[in-house]
């Protein structure tokens, strides 16, 4: 950058700039089912940004019970370009209740602050306004390795290695796992993501068992509001 706005930290990594837009909150809550293992969650207002918002979880469901009841499926962003209005999930087992925090965030945001400071590339497009927290992203995980079957049901799945359960205040990003992989099979191998906190890893299940094992495009990628 040979000119403009630079905000670095007492540890010199760059929070905002103004030749990139910053990664804002938006909105944040918890969710919880009730008396059915799916979960629909609507923003309190729509997200106006033509590519989909990213979408955060902290799962806090029990773990004591079995990893079935834990293991998010159906994960999928709720609206259009220009209007999303939610997310929803689902347990693998229809007697689990999932229920958690989560965030969803864009780097299109919109003037909300009264007083403050808002920052503007050379276009005139809005990248940062100071009513609206940064996201801080933790960590991004790759390697998968496949672990054999799970369940009665023989289900392939995959971890995500040691040490990468989610901290007390991490989430993990949801984009990834609310997509199907083309091509697999007519409908596409449909996933199933499990925070495994008992033994401090994620693994992901092939519920559909579309016999996809090349997992590399789904990244655990991890973030938090604030950097503490």
């Amino acid at each position: 950058m040979t000119y403009g706005f630079r905000a670095i930290n007492d540890s010199s990594r760059v929070q905002i700039d103004s030749m990139t837009p910053t990664l804002c909150l938006l909105a944040e809550g918890t969710y919880a089912a009730s008396g059915t293992n799916k979960v629909t969650l609507r923003f309190p207002s729509p997200i106006t940004s033509q590519i989909p918002p990213l979408v955060f979880l902290h799962p806090t469901d029990p773990t004591t019970i079995a990893w079935e009841l834990r293991t998010y499926i159906q994960v999928a962003l709720v609206g259009t370009p220009g209007n999303w209005t939610g997310f929803r999930l689902e347990t693998y087992n229809v007697n689990g209740r999932p229920h958690g925090k989560w965030f969803v965030a864009s780097s299109d945001v919109s003037p909300s602050a009264d007083y403050g400071m808002r920052l503007w590339d050379e276009t005139g497009k809005l990248l940062f306004d100071s009513d609206k927290p940064s996201v801080l992203f933790t960590r991004a995980l790759w390697p998968w390795t496949y672990a054999g079957k799970i369940g009665a049901t023989a289900l392939p799945y995959w971890l995500s290695g040691s040490n990468n359960a989610l901290t007390t205040d991490e989430y993990l990003l949801l984009n990834p796992f609310a997509m199907d992989d083309l091509g697999v099979n007519t409908s596409g191998a449909m996933w199933g993501v499990c925070v495994d906190y008992p033994n401090n890893r994620v693994f992901l299940v092939d519920w559909a068992q579309g016999g996809y094992s090349l997992v590399g495009h789904k990244p655990l990628v991890y973030a938090k509001l604030t950097a503490t």
